[in-house]
């Protein structure tokens, strides 16, 4: 009987030690996740300073030369051509035709996406975590049979 019930407590034990690192495991990944939210609306931020710091230079520049460059698009890679590489807009077609893996850009799309310092979630991460999470609960279990 006495067996009995201390396997019934080192089960409840064990229940909630895993319950714990549960716990912990959802409350890393909301710190992640909201820390991942910060990081986006902050390059959201300083992309639209950038396009509006780049329209501003862009328009002030073609007002004074009296013709406006158009931005081009490489269709097979996605990059933008801008400034003074970009063709004028009095030979775009021209230019469009000389070079056919090229497509007109819409002046506000931002060439840059900068998705690549988002976090990634990393299988082999969760793994450590779950294992060492496992490794919690039997050292709680180790320590409430040496209590017995």
């Amino acid at each position: 009987m006495q067996n009995s019930a201390f396997n019934t407590i080192y089960n409840i034990i064990y229940t909630i030690a895993i319950a714990q690192c549960l716990v912990l495991l959802h409350f890393d990944f909301k710190v992640k996740h909201h820390k991942k939210e910060q990081r986006r609306k902050q390059r959201e931020i300083r992309k639209q300073q950038r396009k509006e710091t780049r329209l501003d230079v862009d328009e002030s520049s073609q007002m004074s030369s009296g013709e406006v460059r158009m931005h081009v698009r490489e269709t097979s890679t996605g990059k933008i051509i801008r400034g003074e590489e970009a063709p004028l807009a009095s030979e775009l077609e021209a230019w469009l035709e000389k070079n056919p893996g090229y497509e007109e850009a819409p002046r506000d799309e931002d060439a840059d996406s900068s998705d690549s310092d988002e976090e990634k979630v990393d299988p082999e991460n969760t793994e450590d975590v779950i294992g060492k999470a496992k490794k919690v609960s039997k050292l709680v279990l180790i320590i409430f049979s040496c209590l017995c």
